[in-house]
C-alpha cells in the first residue's frame, strides 16, 4: 500500500482535482466490492465503514483550500451529522462585549443544480425519468461555474478550508476579492488574490482565524489515515497568491511530517501573465517557481489553456475557453495519465519510482516537456494529435533592449534543446463499464503496433540527440480511458477523445529550455530594483536560481556562456 495524498489550492487546481476524484470513485465497483474495482481505490481514497449500511464508504485523501463563498452549494458538514451552519467558520468560543449597532450580513445560499440533486435522489420523478438515459445532459456550461457543481464524491469533513478574508464569485472576481472591498463594478477586481507576497501574508491570517494548531492537526489527520505515505500531489495556481501560501505551510509541516517523502507539485499557470516588462505579476511567478522548486522532489508546468493541435477534432466541439470545467478536463487528461499508474493494479508503479525515473539522482526537478498524443485509430486514419501542457511556460521575451540583447545572446548559442530522461505513459482503447474489450484481437494488436512504433519514433530522435537509451522509459496501463460510469466528465461537449483512440502522454527533463529560462529569471533579479525585492531575498534567489540552473549541463560546462552577467541597478 502507498497512499497518495492531495492538497489542492487555489479554485483552478480544485477543479483539476475535482475531475480527477470523481474518476476515482468511478473506477470503483459497486456491485462486485471494491476489491474487485480496476484500480487499487485506496491509494487516492480513504476507505470507512458505515455502521448503518455494514458497507465501505470511500472519500478522497485531500485537503481542499479555496476562497470564501467558492465551495458552491456544498456544505463542508451536509453528509455527516446535523450540524448548524451558521457557527461553522466562527466557532472559536470568543465572547465580546458591544453596545454599538450590529450589522448583519447574510448572503443568500446557492442552490443545488439538477444533478447535485440527481445525485442526492431529490429530483421529481417525472424529471428523473427525463434524463435516466443521458444524465449529462444534466450538466452544461451554465451549472458548472463551481467545482461543487459537478463533483460527484463525499468528502471529508476536514477536507474543506476557506481564506476568510477573500470572497469568490466566478465571474465578477475569479480570481478572488478581499471581503468588505469596495463592490463597485470598476473596483470588483481591484485586489485579486494574484501575488505571491499576498500569501504570505494571509498564512498568519489563517492561524488567526482558526488556532495556531489548525494546520498541522489538519495535514497530521490525514497521514495518520494512511499505512504508508508514499507522497503529496500538490496542485496550485501558480500565478497567484497560493504559492507564498502553501510554502509557508510546506515550512511548518515538512519536516515533521513529510521527509523523505515524495512531492509532486503541479503548477497550472497563466499565460496572461505579462511577459514583456519586468511587472508585479512577473516577480510574482519568480518567487512562486523558487519556492516550489526547493520544496518540492518534481515540479509539472501544466498551461491553463494548453495548446493543441490545428488540426485536432477538439478544434470542432463545443469547447469554450472561458469555462474551469472545460480547461480542467483537458488538463485532467494528462495529469490522470501519470496518476493512473500509481493505482493500477497490475502496475503497482510508485511516486518514488516516476521520479528516479526522471531524475535519475540529480537534483534536477523540473519536468520542462509534457505533452499527450490523441491517436485516432477510427478506419486506419493514422493521425495524431498532439496538446502542449507545458511549453508555453518557457516563453519570456522582454521588451527593454537591455534585457532582450542578453536574451538574444542565450538564444544565439546554437544549442539543440537535449532530453536527459523521458517517460511514456500509453493507455489502450475505451472500454465498457464492465472492461470487456470493444474491440477484436486483431485491431488491439494493430493499435498497441501504432503507439509501439509513435513511441520508438521519438526514442530513436531523442538517442541520435544524444540521450542515453537507457534514460527512455515506457509504462502501459490497461486501464481505458474514462474506463467508467463518469457522467459528470464533459465528453460530449469536447469529444477529447473517440472510442477508438489510444492515448500516449510524456514526461521529460530537458536541458537548454529549462536553463535557459532560470538564466533569464537570475538575469532580471539580478537587474530590478529593490522595491520588489528585499536585499537579503533577493541575494538568495540569486543564488538559488544559478544553483538550479547548473544542474540543466548536458554533458559539457557552459558556465562562461552567463558568466558576463552584470548586477547594475536596473
Amino acid at each position: 500500500m502507498h497512499e497518495i495524498l492531495t492538497l489542492s489550492l487555489s479554485n483552478k487546481a480544485n477543479h483539476l482535482a475535482t475531475h480527477f476524484f470523481n474518476s476515482q470513485e468511478s473506477y470503483l465497483d459497486y456491485t462486485k466490492g471494491a476489491s474487485h474495482s480496476i484500480t487499487n481505490p485506496n491509494v487516492f481514497l480513504s476507505s470507512n465503514l458505515n455502521r448503518i449500511t455494514n458497507t465501505l464508504d470511500f472519500n478522497p485523501r485531500a485537503i481542499l483550500w479555496d476562497f470564501k463563498n467558492a465551495f458552491g452549494s456544498l456544505n463542508q458538514y451536509q453528509y455527516f451529522e446535523s450540524f448548524n451552519d451558521d457557527n461553522n467558520n466562527n466557532n472559536n468560543n470568543n465572547s465580546y462585549n458591544w453596545d454599538g449597532e450590529i450589522i448583519k450580513i447574510q448572503q443568500s445560499r446557492i442552490e443545488k443544480n439538477d444533478y447535485q440533486k440527481y445525485l442526492d435522489g431529490e429530483l421529481e420523478s417525472t424529471k428523473l425519468q427525463e434524463i435516466k438515459l443521458k444524465k449529462n445532459n444534466l450538466l452544461g456550461l451554465d451549472n458548472t461555474l463551481y467545482w461543487s457543481d459537478y463533483s460527484r464524491v463525499i468528502y471529508d469533513r476536514n477536507s474543506f478550508n476557506n481564506l476568510n478574508d477573500w470572497e469568490y464569485h466566478p465571474i465578477h472576481y475569479p480570481n478572488g476579492k478581499l471581503k468588505f472591498h469596495n463592490n463597485s463594478n470598476e473596483n470588483r477586481n481591484k485586489v485579486p488574490f494574484n501575488d505571491f507576497d499576498q500569501g504570505v501574508l494571509e498564512y498568519d491570517k489563517v492561524k488567526l482565524n482558526y488556532n495556531e494548531d489548525y494546520i498541522e492537526n489538519n495535514i497530521r489527520y490525514f497521514i495518520e489515515k494512511c499505512d504508508n505515505l508514499s507522497g503529496l500531489n500538490l496542485i496550485i495556481d501558480i500565478d497567484s497568491g497560493w504559492p507564498g501560501l502553501l510554502n509557508q505551510f510546506l515550512e511548518f509541516i515538512k519536516d515533521d511530517y513529510l521527509n523523505k517523502k515524495n512531492l509532486f507539485t503541479y503548477g497550472l499557470f497563466n499565460n496572461n501573465v505579462e511577459k514583456n516588462k519586468v511587472s508585479a505579476g512577473l516577480i510574482s511567478r519568480i518567487k512562486s517557481l523558487v519556492t516550489i522548486l526547493d520544496s518540492s522532489t518534481m515540479f509539472f508546468p501544466i498551461d491553463s489553456l494548453p495548446k493543441i493541435s490545428k488540426n485536432y477534432y477538439l478544434n470542432n466541439s463545443n469547447y469554450n475557453n472561458k469555462s474551469s470545467w472545460h480547461n480542467a478536463a483537458i488538463q485532467f487528461l494528462n495529469y490522470e495519465n501519470l496518476n493512473i499508474l500509481f493505482c493500477d493494479k497490475k502496475l503497482n508503479i510508485s511516486m518514488s519510482h516516476i521520479e528516479n525515473s526522471l531524475n535519475i539522482g540529480s537534483n534536477r526537478n523540473i519536468v520542462g516537456d509534457i505533452n499527450s498524443i490523441i491517436v485516432d485509430n477510427s478506419n486506419n486514419s493514422n493521425s495524431n494529435y498532439t496538446i502542449d501542457y507545458s511549453s508555453s511556460f518557457f516563453e519570456l521575451e522582454l521588451g527593454n533592449k537591455r534585457f532582450q540583447d542578453k536574451f538574444n545572446k542565450f538564444k544565439n548559442k546554437n544549442r539543440q534543446n537535449k532530453t536527459f530522461n523521458k517517460i511514456y505513459v500509453s493507455r489502450t482503447v475505451l472500454k465498457n463499464k464492465n472492461n470487456e474489450k470493444n474491440i477484436n484481437e486483431e485491431e488491439e494488436k494493430e493499435n498497441s503496433k501504432r503507439i509501439d512504433d509513435i513511441i520508438e519514433k521519438d526514442q530513436n530522435k531523442l538517442i541520435s540527440n544524444g540521450t542515453n537509451s537507457n534514460n527512455l522509459s515506457k509504462l502501459h496501463s490497461n486501464i481505458g480511458f474514462l474506463d467508467n460510469d463518469n457522467d459528470s466528465f464533459p465528453m460530449d461537449d469536447l469529444k477529447l477523445v473517440k472510442e477508438n483512440d489510444n492515448l500516449i502522454s510524456s514526461y521529460s527533463i530537458n536541458d537548454f529550455n529549462t536553463r535557459t529560462y532560470l538564466n533569464k529569471l537570475n538575469f532580471i533579479v539580478q537587474n530590478t530594483g529593490n522595491r520588489f525585492f528585499k536585499m537579503d531575498d533577493k541575494e538568495e534567489k540569486i543564488d538559488q536560481l544559478g544553483t538550479f540552473a547548473q544542474e540543466y549541463e548536458f554533458g559539457y560546462n557552459s558556465d562562461d556562456d552567463y558568466d558576463d552577467f552584470d548586477s547594475d541597478y536596473y
